[in-house]
């Protein structure tokens, strides 16, 4: 998709839509994997580094943070 801003009204204007370059949305148990969505809170790293220091699988740490 490309969007063009009219200077004279500001608004935005789409000139080219290629359908066929579209995917499918992302459910709300999925959305934390998407780049846009990824970060990391100050409790969450605190916790990992705890997990870490016990010798807790990365694996088991990533599936207490993300239950959903």
């Amino acid at each position: 998709m490309v969007a063009v801003v009219w200077t004279k009204s500001g608004n935005y204007v789409v000139s080219i839509f290629v359908e066929a370059h579209n995917h499918s949305l992302r459910t709300p148990r999925k959305v934390h994997l998407l780049r846009s969505h990824r970060n990391v809170l100050v409790a969450q790293k605190a916790l990992t580094q705890k997990f870490s220091a016990a010798n807790v699988p990365m694996h088991r740490q990533f599936s207490t943070l993300y239950i959903g």
